[in-house]
């Protein structure tokens, strides 16, 4: 099948990969104006029908100033949202909600929140891939890796100058630690070397 004049020259098939607010419009364009079948659209884009279908209800409902989620017309403090989807108030805080207890739910069962598959790292929140996900960005956006809010210390590789100071703090404590019970041999007394 040839690709029409209106295709994006940069469309890929977005299976799974967030829609920009540009191959929306273009999704809305097609199938309102252009009026082509949406099994059309989903060969072009490489997704499914449904998608297709979603995609199109909710550029509809952003152009017609409607909450994406219940359909119901925004408030005009609601319409100054920035970007095609907008929310309501309402919704805003049911899905806020809901994700809060969906997450606390999972941490509880000891599994991770951000990807719901694998088991926490002890004393973390996240498994290891997402954790260390997480630090790559951190660590790519000039932040510190472990709380993401400061920049780099010039003496770090990727933590900040708090996070550096608790972290060598951290493992001296562990060295004394590790060196007291080396000192002590199996029967209870010290050991003089």
């Amino acid at each position: 099948m040839s690709r029409p004049h209106w295709y994006l020259s940069r469309v890929k098939p977005l299976q799974n990969h967030s829609w920009t607010d540009r191959e929306k419009l273009a999704v809305f364009t097609l199938r309102s104006e252009e009026d082509i079948p949406a099994r059309r659209v989903a060969i072009i884009f490489g997704v499914t029908k449904t998608q297709i279908y979603n995609v199109t209800r909710l550029v509809r409902r952003g152009k017609n100033k409607e909450c994406f989620s219940c359909g119901r017309p925004l408030s005009p403090k609601e319409r100054k949202q920035k970007g095609l989807i907008l929310s309501c108030e309402t919704c805003k805080v049911n899905k806020k909600e809901y994700k809060r207890k969906r997450r606390n739910a999972l941490l509880k069962k000891g599994i991770c929140p951000y990807c719901e598959k694998r088991k926490l790292v002890p004393g973390k929140k996240g498994c290891i891939q997402c954790i260390s996900a997480t630090h790559r960005r951190r660590y790519n956006q000039g932040l510190c890796g472990n709380c993401g809010q400061r920049p780099i210390a010039r003496d770090s590789d990727a933590l900040c100058t708090l996070c550096l100071k608790v972290n060598r703090t951290r493992i001296a404590a562990s060295r004394t630690l590790n060196s007291t019970r080396k000192k002590k041999c199996p029967t209870g007394r010290s050991s003089k070397k």
